[in-house]
């Protein structure tokens, strides 16, 4: 038994995800007819069952195991190691279904737990503290979360080498927080590193190396290589196409970036089908009301706007941001950026008057929830002059823009990518 669940462990760890799940198929049916149902072996098998059904994508399955799971130990202390061990994937696909405050509240429960049992650098305990920042960062708590993986960080790189899958995921984690806080030298040095030893632990085609090759893909366009940026993200695209499959979770999030960088390359036709074809894709797979349906929706709604379909990219643009809005709410910087987008669409059909007044509203609640030197928040500045200067609000528009223009170049410098832009 314990050589199966190592099988299958090391099979999740692969991506070898269609393996995993023949494996504990075979071994539960065998199981199942000797062991008790409370049994710790045949547990951990369908926690790992319901940990590769979320890891395929297939969500729902993986919550109706998991749910079976808590009610079969529903009679345990709260403090039970294999009630603990079941909270800790039900975390997991909390997340995945975007049941983000219910996962945060779990999950620090996990981790101060682990903490009082285990102690605060024990393998079990940094596991629930890294998955604590996830939830932390889906959230858009980024500083919070930027923390978090610190304090994991480090402890992984005293206790273990630097080339530990744990320490990779952990040190992936940080670089990307880092990049979503715009500090994106320090992410981007520290994701080249990251993706080159993630390439040489576990090969080209893990899925561990694509995130970490997608998140260098990211960390290099923010910091103005967008060349280099495509290409990289056209490899890790046709890599998780071919080996998870075109409609993988992992798959759609790289697609939905790529368009993003077709569409930043003039490339606006092959832009506009990829993202229809993702936002079909996370509308099958997770329904309307999910985060990532309504995120994928606003990018369509952009390429319509750069075709010129101003109209309908307004009608996307309102759609998409009310969403967002009643996903994640109104202040989380998922919602922020939707609201940007359609913000932009009003402008460009003329309401030039409700067009600045979104965006006043929109920069107002980034400031609060980013604060004043984050690149979304200088993306509403720079937004906001431009409507201010269509309405020939010349002065505010004036001061705006000398603002946004000497933040920008204390922050990112002179001459970055956005800087220029604005």
């Amino acid at each position: 038994q314990g050589l199966v669940l190592n099988c299958v462990e090391y099979l999740k760890l692969r991506g070898e995800f269609t393996t995993g799940r023949e494996l504990c198929e075979q071994a539960r049916d065998s199981w199942e007819r000797k062991l008790p149902r409370t049994d710790r072996n045949l547990l951990r098998l369908e926690q790992q069952y319901a940990n590769l059904l979320r890891r395929s994508g297939r969500y729902r399955e993986a919550e109706a195991i998991a749910r079976a799971l808590l009610n079969r130990l529903e009679d345990r202390p709260s403090d039970d190691s294999e009630l603990l061990f079941v909270k800790n994937a039900f975390g997991g696909i909390l997340l995945a279904l975007a049941e983000l405050d219910e996962a945060y509240a779990l999950y620090d429960e996990l981790w101060r737990t682990y903490r009082d049992q285990l102690g605060p650098q024990d393998p079990t305990t940094l596991q629930a503290q890294g998955n604590l920042g996830l939830a932390l960062g889906l959230l858009g708590r980024y500083k919070d979360a930027l923390a978090v993986h610190r304090e994991v960080l480090i402890a992984r790189e005293q206790l273990l080498r630097q080339e530990h899958l744990q320490t990779l995921q952990a040190s992936l984690s940080y670089a990307w927080m880092l990049r979503l806080l715009g500090q994106y030298s320090e992410a981007t040095s520290r994701q080249e590193l990251n993706a080159r030893l993630h390439r040489q632990v576990l090969g080209e085609n893990s899925p561990e190396t694509l995130r970490a090759e997608h998140n260098l893909a990211h960390c290099l366009r923010r910091s103005g290589d967008t060349r280099e940026g495509a290409r990289l993200m056209s490899s890790v695209v046709e890599r998780a196409e071919r080996n998870q499959g075109p409609r993988h979770p992992d798959t759609l999030m790289a697609k939905a970036d790529w368009a993003t960088f077709l569409r930043r390359l003039d490339q606006v036709a092959e832009a506009d089908v990829l993202a229809r074809m993702v936002h079909e894709g996370y509308r099958d797979l997770v329904g309307d009301e999910h985060p990532y349906t309504a995120g994928t929706f606003s990018n369509v709604g952009l390429v319509h706007l750069s075709n010129g379909d101003r109209a309908e990219a307004l009608r996307i643009g309102e759609a998409s941001w009310q969403a967002m809005v009643a996903a994640v709410g109104r202040d989380h910087p998922w919602s922020l950026g939707c609201a940007l987008n359609a913000a932009s669409a009003r402008h460009h059909v003329g309401d030039l008057e409700g067009a600045a007044e979104f965006s006043r509203d929109t920069l107002e609640r980034a400031r609060n929830v980013l604060g004043t030197t984050n690149p979304l928040t200088f993306s509403c500045q720079a937004a906001l002059a431009e409507d201010l200067r269509a309405l020939r609000r010349n002065e505010e528009a004036d001061n705006l823009e000398r603002e946004v223009l000497e933040q920008l170049s204390a922050v990112l410098g002179p001459t970055h990518v956005h800087t220029v832009a604005v």
